[in-house]
């Protein structure tokens, strides 16, 4: 397995360089703005609430230009934070080195790739992949970690699925209602090739996902529920038709950060119940996709400097459905998408763009 290496200094430069570029671009929109405000007659900016829409805009851009800056300050702290992680890490193998030479060079060796073909061949509890029964590399693994070889399984050689971190944890405390989860290299994958059918489970082709650096947090309370999560040089794609839905999809989508989260009133609340609020930004995205997913049709190909969506949630009475408000703006992107169904939006966007729309989203809980 290939290392995966982060420079920071490089991280940092690059994100320094265009997020300012970018925050100056949001300034200067702003500044258009107001100066396009200011040349129009007031009885003008009266009708049609023309006024208040291009108070709108302002707010949004001025919410964006304070998310990229705060944005810049994460990636310098994250970037020491590896640094800091990093020089620990070099420490403690120089330590393990001093404890007995033999058996740390033939450790080394191996256990960078034992986590990883742990959950290949499901011998964590998950069925996540296959390997022949009589593999040497599977006799190996058994015997160093003491646990009973697990082969492939009819179910199981058709379709490849697993998640996890190439290094990384989750952690719960339960007496708090916490879940976190963060590491280096988050990966998710579902892949059936072209025996879906024949199998029985009705999937063709797959998706994945891969993140180089990742965290989560879930809070879950009796007042306030709230999941969040980030991403650094992340990227995802599929090809896919049948297993969750019955018709093709096709999609891409690649990043060098973004954050998103969620909170809703516990629904157990009467009245506010499940109310809540929603939103993501992002960096440096470009993304394509044409199909039919969670019961929209779309497609689109677009690109941005950054970006920002916001989301209110209002519960459906006696369902156990939301209906989602969208809103969004971004900088220095190009290109559009239209989707139609569940959710219906349009996203335009000419160096400056904006996204309208609204949904019924299923409440996972």
């Amino acid at each position: 397995m290939s290392s995966i290496r982060v420079n920071p200094p490089v991280v940092k430069g690059e994100a320094s360089g265009k997020l300012l570029a970018s925050s100056a671009m949001v300034s200067k929109s702003m500044a258009s703005v107001g100066a396009i405000s200011a040349g129009i007659d007031r009885e003008i900016l009266n009708r049609r609430s023309i006024h208040h829409r291009l108070v709108g805009v302002t707010n949004s851009l001025h919410k964006l230009d304070k998310d990229l800056k705060q944005m810049h300050a994460f990636i310098n702290h994250a970037m020491d934070q590896y640094i800091s992680v990093e020089q620990k890490l070099v420490s403690r193998t120089l330590d393990l080195r001093m404890v007995d030479g033999k058996m740390v060079s033939s450790f080394v060796a191996f256990s960078a790739k034992e986590r990883a073909l742990e959950r290949l061949l499901g011998l964590d509890g998950r069925d996540t992949g296959y390997m022949p029964m009589n593999s040497p590399m599977l006799d190996a693994q058994a015997a160093f970690s003491g646990i009973e070889k697990k082969t492939a399984t009819a179910d199981n050689v058709s379709r490849w699925k697993g998640d996890g971190y190439l290094e990384g944890q989750k952690t719960t405390i339960e007496e708090y209602g916490i879940t976190s989860s963060g590491g280096l290299g988050y990966y998710e994958y579902d892949w059936a090739g072209l025996s879906g059918f024949q199998d029985g489970h009705g999937q063709i082709g797959g998706q994945g996902r891969f993140s180089g650096i990742n965290g989560k947090i879930e809070l879950d309370t009796s007042i306030i529920d709230m999941d969040t999560g980030v991403d650094m040089f992340a990227g995802e794609g599929a090809v896919i038709m049948g297993g969750k839905g019955f018709f093709p999809i096709a999609k891409v989508e690649g990043k060098v950060l973004g954050f998103e989260g969620k909170t809703e009133f516990d629904k157990n609340i009467p009245i506010i119940g499940d109310f809540g609020a929603g939103g993501k930004t992002d960096i440096l995205k470009a993304s394509a996709y044409a199909g039919i997913e969670n019961n929209t049709a779309g497609f689109g190909m677009k690109a941005s400097m950054a970006e920002a969506e916001g989301n209110l949630y209002i519960p459906l009475p006696f369902t156990d459905y939301e209906f989602k408000l969208i809103g969004g703006v971004s900088a220095g992107g190009a290109g559009g998408e239209v989707k139609v169904g569940a959710e219906t939006s349009l996203d335009l966007r000419v160096l400056v763009g904006m996204k309208l729309g609204f949904g019924f989203e299923k409440d996972e809980e």
